[in-house]
């Protein structure tokens, strides 16, 4: 069996979406993953069972803030037999009790009817709920990012510094299916008709506007089951940054929590800088980093 770590796997995906996407840059390997988290009203439920437990969510990207994100432009231009290789993929995946034979006539059938041609502009709005309905709104995505000192994610994802910074050790074989965010001006392309739907996906989950590059976000991706809560090696979360802003009563929680932790996860808090605008964090895991 042939085991990747997650730089050989990450180079793989990379080549992949070379043709889907350009202008993207060499990425490294990041010496920590973090998630940026609210204890307000039912996050610090989500926040203690994240800990103690290890359960952490994967979001729909139906939920997601940036209206942009997952969306790609969608170019569906090609030859007859493009189309009816495309169709034929379709009714193997969605109609698989038809058979190979079923199959290719249900297929040829829909490449005569105007009304399924997704070439023609009029039905260009019917293949973009069929990619929302059978694509985006069944994966699930558990968001990274490579920073644990930005001031604008405390701020927007950690209730305005109030909350806590989760820091994963990147090393764990649990993050070999991390995928690094790639950032451009332009919305990737994708064209159904000669494109995988695993690339399409790819090309769509990855890439993101230039305004978000602050981020330096990666992805983990749920494709079968979707959204949801999953539970992941308790080993992975090594340690907590808490909020510059915490409350006294929160800073005890997230304590109590790390001790009842099965696997050793310290505690830190970050400070505001006195001098620039800066959150500086001491003793952050790696040490060494």
């Amino acid at each position: 069996m042939l085991i990747m770590n997650r730089r050989h796997f990450c180079e793989i995906m990379r080549h992949t979406m070379s043709y889907i996407t350009s202008g993207v840059s060499i990425v490294s390997d990041p010496i920590r993953f973090c998630r940026y988290r609210s204890l307000a009203g039912i996050g610090a439920d989500w926040v203690g069972d994240s800990i103690v437990h290890s359960k952490h969510f994967f979001a729909s990207p139906l939920s997601f803030n940036d209206p942009f994100d997952c969306r790609p432009n969608f170019e569906l231009r090609g030859t007859q037999d493009q189309l009816l290789k495309y169709y034929e993929s379709l009714v193997a995946r969605y109609m698989p009790k038809l058979g190979r034979d079923a199959g290719r006539a249900e297929a040829r059938l829909r490449v005569t009817d105007p009304a399924f041609d997704p070439r023609l502009p009029g039905n260009m709005d019917r293949f973009r709920r069929m990619y929302h309905d059978n694509v985006t709104s069944k994966v699930g995505v558990m968001c990274l990012s490579e920073v644990h000192d930005d001031i604008l994610m405390w701020a927007h994802y950690a209730d305005s510094h109030r909350g806590v910074c989760l820091v994963f050790d990147p090393s764990e074989p649990f993050f070999a299916k991390a995928q690094p965010v790639h950032y451009r001006d332009d919305r990737p392309h994708v064209n159904p008709l000669i494109h995988t739907q695993d690339q399409m996906l790819d090309a769509a989950m990855f890439t993101k506007s230039n305004h978000w590059k602050y981020e330096r976000e990666w992805r983990i991706l749920q494709y079968r089951k979707g959204d949801g809560v999953y539970t992941i090696p308790s080993r992975a979360l090594v340690q907590v940054v808490l909020g510059a802003e915490i409350s006294a009563e929160n800073e005890a929680k997230v304590c109590q929590w790390a001790s009842e932790a099965v696997s050793p996860i310290s505690v830190i808090r970050a400070s505001l800088s006195p001098m620039k605008f800066k959150v500086e964090i001491k003793d952050a895991w790696p040490r060494d980093a």
